[in-house]
């Protein structure tokens, strides 16, 4: 990867789509490329009145595109060859959404390509020009967050997983003087609220009975005044941005990433309730013990250090839930598999994402992250990355039984 000189340090832009977009193009370039390599470059292309306008490149020394497969490279399903698919596994799919993602952002993408020489994938976005100093005092405010300013709340989390369950509760109590209800679906949570007022509802948004969504909708369009105007943060393990403006278009306020970070949780809540954000004097440095690290290992627990600060009682918890539930998520999937059931695989594999993110599985969480897309799209790659995940979710077992 080569970033050019010229190119501002801060910008302003949706780091979502831009992640979704490097993930889509970079996989492809590694998947389709056997010998050579595969170069991630950025430089900038035009600066004016606050904007700087970006130049994404991928490009591989893989085998090449056809002349004649160049013009439908995007549509989905186009595949270059009828045998890649089962050669490398998967379709263009990726290159569809990543053409929707930078178009969403203003932006423009094409490809140049020679069969047998390689191929370059490249996209431009106009971003507001940011600033270094705002960037790290916005930084530091949030992570100097006191959970205090969240005493007295009445919260009601509705999860149909104990175990997201069990870390946002754990993580309100540990941070706040707080009450936390518990339920397990949009309905459950529509019943609550109406025997009860609560001053924030934390609402997973793919649930049984009820999702996140329709609860939302009944909420704002169905419940007398002020309850129809709780605050509603959604809790979502989705980086897709049209999930994201289904929750704000059912009437969501805001949302927090499944896995978050503490600063995150508490700093979202505060805002939509109205609390004055308070600063606290910065934490001690974690340690990480690296030690034990390994180019095989698919877990890392770096992140889930730093979520327990330090704290190793909580992490061998939340790694006995999460070996605890591979058993029952294995033979679900399993079973998904062999029914060739897609919506049940999409289902599963989303609600155990937050799982493997929190034992630092990166690759398993953004495989996961595929499935979802490639179900969507009736995709038969499906099963084969399901088998995958079945897999690194197995391998990680032995990696962690030896933590608690």
């Amino acid at each position: 990867a080569h970033i050019d000189s010229g190119v501002t340090d801060v910008i302003m832009g949706d780091p979502y789509r831009l992640n979704q977009v490097l993930i889509n193009l970079g996989g492809n370039a590694i998947k389709f490329t056997e010998r050579g390599g595969v170069q991630i470059n950025v430089k900038s292309v035009d600066s004016r009145d606050g904007k700087t306008t970006l130049r994404f490149s991928v490009t591989d020394t893989g085998m090449g595109i056809p002349a004649d497969k160049l013009k439908t490279l995007f549509e989905s399903f186009t595949q270059v060859n009828s045998s890649d698919t089962r050669k490398f596994g998967g379709t263009c799919l990726g290159l569809s959404i990543s053409k929707q993602l930078v178009e969403l952002q203003g932006g423009s993408i094409s490809v140049e390509s020679k069969e047998g020489s390689g191929t370059t994938f490249s996209f431009e976005i106009a971003y507001k020009e940011g600033s270094v100093e705002k960037l790290q005092q916005r930084i530091e405010q949030e992570q100097k967050i006191d959970g205090s300013i969240l005493n007295g709340l009445r919260v009601l989390v509705a999860d149909d997983n104990e175990y997201n369950r069990l870390v946002v509760n754990e993580t309100l109590r540990l941070k706040a003087k707080l009450h936390v209800d518990l339920v397990t679906n949009g309905q459950e949570a529509v019943q609550m609220l109406k025997q009860g007022d609560y001053d924030v509802i934390l609402m997973d948004v793919q649930m049984p009975v009820m999702d996140g969504i329709e609860a939302t909708k009944y909420i704002r369009g169905k419940m007398p005044a002020p309850k129809n105007s709780v605050p509603i943060i959604a809790l979502t393990a989705s980086i897709l941005r049209a999930d994201l403006d289904m929750c704000s278009e059912s009437g969501m306020n805001s949302y927090v990433p499944k896995p978050f970070k503490a600063w995150q949780l508490i700093h979202t809540i505060a805002e939509v309730t109205g609390r004055k954000l308070t600063a606290r004097e910065s934490p001690a440095p974690v340690s990480i013990d690296s030690s034990s690290k390994s180019t095989n290992m698919i877990t890392d627990l770096t992140y889930l250090r730093e979520f327990c600060e330090d704290d190793e009682t909580r992490m061998k918890r939340y790694i006995n839930l999460y070996l605890k539930a591979i058993p029952a998520f294995a033979e679900q999937l399993n079973a998904a598999v062999a029914a060739q059931d897609m919506s049940e695989i999409a289902a599963l594999v989303h609600a155990f994402k937050p799982k493997w993110m929190m034992m630092g599985m990166r690759a398993t969480g953004e495989l996961a992250t595929e499935i979802d897309q490639q179900c969507q799209a009736h995709n038969d790659i499906v099963f084969e990355n399901a088998r995958q995940i079945l897999e690194s979710t197995n391998r990680s077992i032995a990696e962690l039984e030896d933590k608690c």
